[in-house]
């Protein structure tokens, strides 16, 4: 019978070892770090990417656990997601093998250039082979195109009725006045009135209209010219320009 000496040993062993790798090591990597905008996923890092001030960006951190088999314990780690160096998100790290994925929304700030950034903290776990662990791009952010508000059209009314005094006495009377002229105020659309009542000339009768941010269109409207007799020699002649304006809608 052989005897078990120390050169077969040697070799037992060296058999065993020729076999396993030469190091065990855990694998832990950054797969992909990629943002989501209106359904649209870009990836970052490969091309120049921009987005609009104040959207909503998802961003996707994904990555890869690779557990050695022939290790029997992987320490805690963590990860975390940053935009400009504020942590928007951090988790714990997996301890199987397989594919992970987190995702934090981002509210795009002002105007400027931002880094964001998937770090996966792995520096207190022992056994864990060199990777990509910390990824980064910078987007850029857009200021948001403004916005034009929402507007109506306006135009004086042709004719108002105003109840005015009588001559020499104290009762009153209801007149109907035609548009003279007409201006934009503060918010408002002064319109001018004139006629003659019970021989008297009534010029300026003055009415306004709420028009927030009053300011005149492009275009006008002609009103026809109208002659007044106001029973005396005088004669109004009404060739103002029935102008139109815009108001914003709140």
């Amino acid at each position: 019978m052989k005897s078990f000496n120390s050169v077969t040993a040697v070799a037992l062993i060296t058999s065993v070892l020729a076999g396993a790798p030469a190091l065990a090591a855990h694998r832990i990597d950054i797969t992909n770090l990629s943002a989501n905008l209106d359904g649209a996923v870009h990836m970052l890092g490969t091309t120049a990417t921009s987005v609009v001030a104040n959207s909503n960006v998802s961003i996707s951190c994904a990555y890869h656990l690779e557990r050695d088999h022939f290790l029997l314990t992987l320490g805690r780690w963590t990860g975390e997601i940053s935009v400009a160096g504020r942590v928007l998100r951090t988790f714990p790290g997996p301890q199987t093998t397989g594919d992970y994925a987190e995702v934090v929304t981002w509210v795009a700030e002002p105007a400027g250039n931002f880094d964001v950034r998937c770090r996966l903290d792995t520096l207190s776990v022992a056994g864990v082979a060199a990777g990509t662990r910390d990824s980064h791009v910078t987007v850029t952010v857009t200021p948001a195109a403004p916005t034009a508000p929402k507007t109506v059209l306006f135009r004086c009314p042709d004719k108002s009725l105003a109840v005015v005094g009588l001559p020499s006495t104290t009762a009153s009377g209801q007149v109907a006045l035609l548009l003279s002229r007409s201006q934009a105020e503060a918010d408002v659309i002064a319109c001018y009135y004139s006629g003659v009542y019970s021989g008297a000339n009534i010029r300026d009768y003055r009415l306004t209209f709420p028009c927030i941010g009053a300011h005149s269109a492009t275009t006008t409207i002609t009103a026809h010219p109208t002659t007044i007799a106001d029973g005396t020699s005088n004669t109004l002649i009404l060739k103002e320009t029935a102008a139109t304006y815009v108001c914003n809608v709140r």
